[in-house]
């Protein structure tokens, strides 16, 4: 199989590979466990175990949190990879769209209004969508006025730098915190 290398494709073949992987890791973790389990109790019947039944289970006990906590290292290696993937991504986009809007502005600066050239591009740019269709971009200015928010038309136009999430957090003084901070 190819790996594909398009923007949209490229994330979806990413993430079912690494859930394979993952799923396959805990595979042979539960194996290892149920193998090691069988032995134990095999060795017990036997009574080939000096160290007594309680011994060999904090063995395994002390096994298992130990495959348990590299698991645990890898999922969060993967969660980064995937994050940093998605950070690029999500910067092309952006290239992407500013290339588009930058061509536009220059083909239409002479022969369109300001107000009508903004429209333009808020129009063209209000349709730019990735990631399956639920990604899209947003334009506020440095006050924290909108200009442009696809999931919410009806605030476009207005001062959002009072608003908050659900967990009390001022959107939009997060953003402008961001670009101000580099």
């Amino acid at each position: 199989m190819t790996v594909p290398t398009d923007l949209v494709s490229l994330p979806k073949y990413l993430t079912s590979r690494a859930t394979v992987v993952v799923m396959v890791i805990l595979a042979c973790f539960v194996g290892m466990f149920i193998v090691t389990i069988l032995r134990i109790n095999q060795a017990a019947v036997l009574n080939e175990n000096p160290l007594g039944s309680s011994g060999l289970l904090a063995i395994t006990q002390n096994r298992l949190q130990n495959e348990m906590g590299s698991l645990q290292d890898y999922l969060v290696y993967m969660h980064g990879q995937s994050e940093q993937d998605l950070k690029e991504q999500l910067q092309a986009q952006v290239v992407q769209a500013h290339g588009h809007a930058t061509y536009l502005y220059n083909r239409f600066q002479d022969t369109l209004s300001q107000s009508e050239l903004q429209s333009l591009l808020v129009e063209t740019l209000r349709r730019w969508r990735f990631k399956q269709g639920r990604g899209y971009l947003f334009i506020d200015d440095m006050q924290g006025l909108c200009i442009l928010l696809p999931s919410n038309p009806s605030l476009e136009g207005m001062l959002l730098k009072d608003n908050q999430d659900d967990q009390g957090t001022f959107i939009m003084r997060a953003i402008l915190d961001a670009v101000k901070n580099p």
